[in-house]
Formats: C-alpha cells, structure tokens, sequence
C-alpha cells in the first residue's frame, strides 16, 4: 500500500537487497527478481528485540521472497468469508504498525491484539502469539 499514507517502513535500499533469479518460467523472458534484507541490516530492520546470536540463525535461514508475489493479485481475500484475527507488532520496521491497524480494521474488527515486538514477533513474544492464537481457537470452537 501506499508508502506515503503509512510511512515507517525501513525495507529499503540498501537493506533491501535484490538479486535477478535465471530460469523462472514465471518471469519476463525466464528471469524474476528477488528480495532479501542484507546481513548488516537484518537485526535492526527484522528482529531488533531478538539476541543477536538468535538474529544470524534467523538471517541464515532467510529465504529471499520474489517481488512479482507483492506485485499480483491474490483473489478474493479469504479474511472477507472467514473469521481472523490480527496481531500487530507495535515496533515492525518492515510494515508500518498504522498500515496493520489498517489491514487489521479490515480483516479482524474486534479481533485484534497488539504486542510490543519487532516484524518476528513470532520469535520475540511467542507468548503473545499464542495468545491470540488460542483466543482464535476458542472462539471457534462449536459451542
């Protein structure tokens, strides 16, 4: 979405590295272009509230994600149809926390939980994530 609506995030150049992939039969002429944060960006943009032992095993199994995939269409979202809820991390420098409260406001109205925590909130506060997700659990269950 619109980076001057929701500013903030620090995905940029030069931490935002990109690299052409040869012999993808989804790209223009067999080639597509990759992103991946560089290493002396990686804890500081992705996972600041993590150890920087825990940051390099996270940036050595980074996997580069291709730029066509934020650029497609994905189809009717399935958040439209299907009851969600919605972490935010308070502190992501990769998508804006005002863009998620956008996208949560959406997706998961009354269902959203913030947590003070990096873009790897996953990792950071795994407590606060299974919260949410056992909240998500419990309230769809048959009663």
């Amino acid at each position: 979405l619109n980076p001057i609506t929701y500013p903030g995030s620090r995905l940029l150049p030069p931490a935002l590295q990109l690299t052409v992939v040869e012999n993808d039969p989804t790209g223009v002429a067999g080639r597509n272009v990759d992103g991946y944060i560089a290493r002396p960006y990686f804890r500081e943009i992705f996972a600041q509230d993590v150890s920087p032992a825990v940051a390099a095993d996270m940036f050595a199994h980074q996997k580069s994600a291709a730029l066509r995939a934020n650029l497609e269409p994905s189809g009717p979202p399935s958040w439209a149809r299907v009851p969600s809820w919605y972490l935010v991390s308070q502190q992501d420098r990769v998508i804006p926390p005002a863009l998620q409260r956008f996208l949560a406001g959406r997706a998961a109205p009354g269902r959203t939980a913030e947590v003070n925590a990096s873009h790897a909130s996953l990792v950071s506060r795994p407590d606060a994530v299974s919260r949410t997700v056992l909240r998500a659990v419990d309230a769809t269950q048959p009663r």
